[in-house]
């Protein structure tokens, strides 16, 4: 992303597409499964109409982020499985 640019539908439609690939490639298990999950916040470019068509088109199943919840970060789940 260019400095001062913001994330609207349209970006971040095309990010989960590149997620979804690159997932594809290394993880194929994890695409290939029931359908992957995914833990995001309810910013509007997450939630919007658009979005979540793209996430229903691969199967992804979300996990709503409670809001303003210091004791939960996303990326605890990720990088601290333990």
């Amino acid at each position: 992303m260019k400095p001062g640019e913001t994330i609207n539908s349209e970006l971040y439609c095309q990010l989960l597409d590149k997620v979804h690939q690159k997932l594809f490639q290394k993880r194929p298990s994890l695409v290939n499964r029931k359908g992957s999950i995914l833990l995001h916040d309810n910013k509007r470019p997450h939630i919007s109409r658009i979005t979540l068509q793209k996430l229903n088109d691969l199967k992804y199943e979300t996990l709503a982020h409670p809001p303003y919840s210091p004791d939960l970060a996303p990326t605890d789940f990720h990088f601290f499985k333990n």
